[in-house]
């Protein structure tokens, strides 16, 4: 093989290997190292959680000088943890046929995004000498991820070691979501002696969330006081039942966790329970 029908060789092909007489020509000149360009129509978007992945490749667009339009390779790497803004960022990728690939990133924001959320299905109010899961009353849920019961966490504070003990005892639960957002909630979990209380006191939530400058009626949220098969649902004094309002003193123009507690008796017997208010800011 001549010396020019070598060069001929190597100068159509992008990478050419030719042996010749023992010795080895690669020929990189025509090799792509450059990657495509990422573009976008917007440098922020607004996109809804239950929306798509299709929602966040909206307006992308990817060119590569020798490809043309790659705007098809493009792919959403991954989202970011939310800033204390509920900012993300997106982080997208674009390859071309040689193999380059282009990352950049852009921001979204989650137009309907809201906080994780704790709920109670029971009140944290316990007789002593009973066995009681704090984690099968206490539930978490938002809009991306659904139930977040199951990264729930808890840890006691002030120094208390034992929550069955009889008193009152400060739980902080945390909860973390998909996209890293923490929400913590610290409550009280009150353990009672044995026989102080006959009746059963039921609220029509155990915890509520209220806007900053609200209105909190504590006696809205109270819903049955039952003693053997008697159950009463009216607390206008003329069944003998008598309700006494205790605990923190909610004020709706300060953010932050209160606990209201409510004793009712018949005259003979009582009942006890206490509803989590969290007003937000």
């Amino acid at each position: 093989m001549s010396k020019g029908r070598i060069i001929a060789l190597l100068a159509g092909c992008a990478v050419c290997v030719v042996a010749f007489q023992g010795y080895l020509f690669v020929s990189r000149s025509a090799e792509d190292h450059t990657g495509p360009q990422i573009t976008f129509d917007k440098q922020q978007i607004r996109v809804s959680v239950k929306d798509s992945e299709t929602a966040l490749l909206g307006g992308v667009t990817a060119w590569d000088d020798k490809d043309g339009d790659v705007t098809s390779s493009v792919v959403v790497e991954g989202v970011s943890d939310l800033t204390a803004d509920h900012i993300a960022k997106v982080t997208y990728a674009a390859f071309d046929e040689a193999g380059n690939v282009t990352k950049a990133q852009r921001e979204v924001v989650y137009s309907d995004y809201k906080s994780p959320k704790f709920k109670l299905s029971k009140p944290l109010v316990f007789q002593s000498g009973t066995s009681f899961d704090l984690f099968r009353c206490i539930h978490a849920e938002d809009a991306l991820d659904g139930s977040l019961d199951s990264r729930i966490k808890a840890t006691l504070v002030e120094g208390d070691t034992v929550v069955s003990a009889e008193g009152i005892h400060k739980v902080a639960f945390r909860v973390t979501n998909s996209m890293g957002e923490t929400v913590n909630l610290t409550v009280p979990v009150e353990v009672y002696p044995a026989g102080q209380y006959q009746g059963t006191v039921s609220l029509r939530e155990n915890l509520v969330y209220l806007s900053a400058g609200s209105t909190f009626e504590p006696m809205d949220y109270l819903q049955s006081y039952q003693v053997g098969e008697t159950i009463y649902t009216f607390f206008d004094g003329t069944a003998g039942i008598s309700v006494t309002v205790g605990g923190d003193q909610v004020d709706t123009s300060t953010p932050g966790v209160y606990s209201v507690s409510y004793t009712v008796t018949d005259g003979v017997n009582t009942g006890y329970t206490r509803l989590i208010v969290v007003v937000e800011a």
